[in-house]
């Protein structure tokens, strides 16, 4: 790894990490361990303890960071609320980052998701309740790996899919009729706090994510390829923060979902930037959890 960028992933999981410790505390009766799924997946579970019903809802989780960053560490509050408040395990997943190229972090994500499904009885977990979840550049995995599932004939494994303010459609790839709702790398090109458009598009350039894009890497980012294509795509949470540059990723995918007979709901949060449940910030905070549980419990209903 290139040193600058080393410095980077460095830089993000000590932020992280240390901004874990200023949010409010999660709910108790969890426990958790780590699993090797393969030679290059690892894995943690979250187990609500506390929970008399069995079998559970499974959430499989892809962690944010730009494809470059983030570990099983970064968003284990996130983790562990979902766990404690949806009554659900949680499994997620660890996958190669960095010099790593597409769709190696896709193959990974699947193979965590695949894994938890075989494994439902010994997790405690309902096969007709799983979802996959991911979270900024995780979020372009999950949608990815719940296209895929649907694509290979396994829609029977996947009940929902739940984003969170996803990164998941380079702008030079946006389908024609929902360019007019693809305006925010635009508008919010500059110096905005956190994540900013040229990160973004760095993040696509390194792992070889970017356009152009022939019939088979356009799957990668299923957001590229229309509403025909999603037909068949699970029940979708969308929750995007207003200052990010990746808000509209989000709004044509709930357009594209929406006129494909999906069922979608998204939230946007008003006034603030990427990822912003990450900061200790009370009430922003506070609507976000509530919302992604809430989410979360449509999306399983």
């Amino acid at each position: 790894m290139p040193e600058g960028l080393e410095a980077t992933v460095q830089a993000f999981n000590g932020l992280m990490t240390s901004m874990a410790d200023k949010l409010p505390s999660t709910p108790s009766g969890i426990t958790t361990c780590d699993e090797q799924v393969n030679p290059n997946v690892k894995v943690r579970i979250y187990h609500p303890t506390q929970q008399r019903e069995a079998p559970l809802p499974l959430i499989v989780f892809c962690h944010g960071g730009g494809w470059i960053a983030g570990n099983l560490d970064t968003e284990d509050h996130t983790c562990r609320t979902i766990c404690g408040e949806v009554k659900c395990i949680v499994v997620s997943v660890e996958y190669r980052l960095a010099m790593h190229k597409f769709p190696l972090p896709i193959d990974d994500c699947l193979a965590g998701y695949q894994w938890a499904y075989e494994n439902a009885s010994e997790l405690g977990a309902d096969q007709s309740r799983f979802l996959v979840c991911g979270g900024s550049a995780g979020g372009a995995l999950a949608l990815a790996v719940a296209y895929r599932l649907v694509r290979q004939g396994q829609k029977d494994r996947i009940r929902g899919l739940i984003l969170m303010a996803p990164m998941c459609l380079h702008p030079d790839a946006v389908p024609p009729k929902y360019s007019h709702l693809h305006r925010s790398m635009v508008e919010l090109s500059g110096d905005i706090p956190f994540v900013t458009t040229e990160m973004v598009l760095s993040s696509y350039d390194l792992l070889g994510a970017g356009p152009p894009y022939t019939d088979e890497t356009k799957e990668w980012f299923p957001a590229m390829l229309g509403s025909d294509a999603l037909q068949d795509m699970p029940k979708t949470y969308i929750v995007n923060c207003e200052v990010e540059c990746m808000r509209d990723d989000g709004a044509v995918l709930e357009a594209e979902l929406s006129d494909a007979g999906v069922g979608v709901k998204r939230d946007v949060l008003p006034g603030l930037p990427h990822y912003s449940w990450s900061f200790p910030l009370e009430k922003a905070g506070q609507r976000f959890r509530r919302n992604l549980v809430e989410g979360i419990k449509w999306v399983l209903e």
